[in-house]
């Protein structure tokens, strides 16, 4: 079988544009996630205003410029769709669309579902994914990756699924330490983009990020435990939690242990543990014990010697 064919141009401003053609496939959407020039494939990274598009549709040329994989609108820069020079929600069937196309009218019977007019009753409706057939897939997946009810595509060699967009280079969630944001690898420590290892980030709908996690604390960045208002330690019976969390009082029979209220108990405690909960170190004659085991009042004449009544 002859090798796959890559054609790389250079345009005049320097940029890489890049096209790959799979061995003796057509271009379509089960090939491309970008858009169709006849046979070859022009993926979204290297799109222009004379070749735009999104799915294994045919390039479109753009009056007023390409972004993801779109042509805008007239009003430039949009979330929602254009209808003229302004830009609005794109989510009536009157006036349906996203990323700043052109708004359009929506037929009779099909409803404006995340920017795109849908027929009633199939995937496109209802899937936050993308659907194979009828069924709707998670999106994620490098052999079946899409959202907002599209058509699920097989994101070409080199490229990885990251919220539903194929993309060129190492996967955020295996790379970021900080949080993913449409592929983005992003802090993960602010309040609009939350979260640690890799995850997607979250925003917080109220209080803030502490420690990549979404808190309603009032104490901010606390790593310890919120009492009143003022962050503590969060290593006290008396006041025992982490991660801005309201303080808790452990019971008697516990003690905090990694700012968790623990039983006092052989996995924590190396002495005795007392009837209130509280780890001894087991060497006292009132308190005589080892192993997390319960401490004990040595009786008589009788001494405590390496946590046991001699």
């Amino acid at each position: 079988m002859r090798a796959a064919l890559v054609v790389w141009l250079v345009v005049l401003c320097g940029c890489e544009f890049k096209a790959h053609v799979a061995d003796n496939a057509p271009c379509s959407a089960a090939t491309c996630a970008g858009c169709c020039d006849g046979e070859r494939c022009v993926e979204s990274a290297a799109q222009t205003n004379a070749a735009c598009g999104l799915q294994g549709q045919v390039c479109s040329t753009c009056s007023n410029g390409c972004a993801n994989g779109r042509c805008l609108g007239p009003c430039g820069a949009c979330a929602g769709c254009c209808n003229g020079t302004q830009c609005l929600a794109g989510t009536t069937t009157q006036a349906c669309g996203s990323t700043g196309v052109s708004c359009v009218a929506c037929p009779a019977g099909q409803s404006c579902v995340n920017g795109a007019c849908r027929a009633p009753s199939t995937c496109a409706n209802t899937c936050a994914g993308c659907c194979v057939a009828e069924n709707c897939q998670s999106g994620t997946l490098d052999g079946a990756c899409g959202s907002g009810g599209l058509a699920c595509v097989t994101c070409p060699s080199g490229q990885r699924c990251e919220n539903g967009t194929c993309r060129t280079g190492a996967s955020c969630a295996a790379s970021c330490a900080g949080c993913c944001s449409n592929g983005q690898c992003l802090g993960g420590t602010t309040a609009q983009a939350c979260g640690l290892g890799g995850v997607t980030c979250q925003t917080c709908s109220a209080g803030s990020c502490v420690a990549g996690q979404c808190t309603t604390s009032s104490c901010g960045a606390c790593t310890g435990c919120c009492s009143t208002g003022f962050c503590t330690q969060g290593t006290s019976v008396l006041a025992c939690g982490k991660n801005g969390e309201p303080c808790q009082s452990c019971q008697s029979h516990e003690r905090c242990v990694n700012n968790r209220c623990e039983p006092c108990q052989p996995s924590n405690c190396p002495g005795c543990c007392s009837s209130l909960g509280f780890c001894n170190a087991g060497n006292s004659d009132v308190a005589c014990g080892s192993g997390g085991g319960l401490c004990r009042s040595c009786p008589g004449f009788t001494v405590c010697v390496g946590g046991s009544c001699q």
